[in-house]
């Protein structure tokens, strides 16, 4: 559709008929079905990168998936920047562990934690995953 928002993300799981992306510009996972794929000849794999719009599901209340979603080129996406500066701020809320299916849980988008900090006067909220740092050295409570 012309004038549409388009969203960016990488798959991140593929389900029989379904998956998941990992969407750069909101701190969430969104839903997709097979059928939403644009170029039905490519086989889509995890990690492909991707572009689509955004809908929200009337069977469900509050939840969105994404629809029309298109693979672009590798490279395309820049899902983090990294600074070399270091920032002090807290855990406003831990990664969530759990395996339980988005279908249970559906007001849940996101498994991510979320550190707040000050970066250049503004204040900030950063998304992070366990496995996005070394923890070896760290101070256990």
């Amino acid at each position: 559709d012309e004038g549409e928002i388009r969203e960016m993300g990488v798959v991140v799981s593929l389900k029989e008929g379904f998956g998941f992306i990992k969407c750069c510009d909101r701190d969430a996972r969104m839903f997709f079905h097979y059928s939403e794929l644009l170029d039905s000849a490519h086989q889509i794999q995890v990690g492909d990168e991707v572009e689509f719009a955004i809908s929200e599901d009337m069977s469900a209340i509050k939840r969105l998936h994404a629809i029309r979603v298109r693979v672009v080129p590798k490279g395309t996406i820049q899902m983090e920047s990294v600074s070399s500066q270091i920032y002090k701020g807290y855990v406003e809320r831990e990664p969530c562990y759990s395996s339980r299916s988005p279908r249970k849980d559906s007001n849940r988008e996101s498994e991510s934690g979320l550190i707040s900090c000050c970066i250049n006067g503004a204040r900030e909220t950063l998304p992070f995953e366990i496995n996005s740092f070394d923890l070896r050295g760290a101070t256990q409570f």
